[in-house]
């Protein structure tokens, strides 16, 4: 399951073991401090935190050319 950011997180469910699916954040939401999973086997909710992604860095300037 892709999170929309491009990684790919998947969780078992404990009770069942069946992949649990990923609700927040949804579509076009930015990514909340905590995201809930749902079993869709047998029904359990499973809280996670995650920090957000990291954003690339910007390149280094290059060097100026010595004379």
């Amino acid at each position: 399951m892709s999170d929309g950011y491009g990684m790919d997180i998947r969780i078992r469910c404990q009770r069942c073991g069946e992949q649990m699916d990923l609700r927040d954040p949804g579509p076009g939401q930015p990514w909340p401090p905590q995201q809930f999973w749902k079993c869709p086997a047998c029904g359990r909710n499973f809280w996670t935190t995650y920090p957000p992604p990291k954003k690339p860095k910007a390149a280094p300037k290059p060097a100026a050319p010595s004379a």
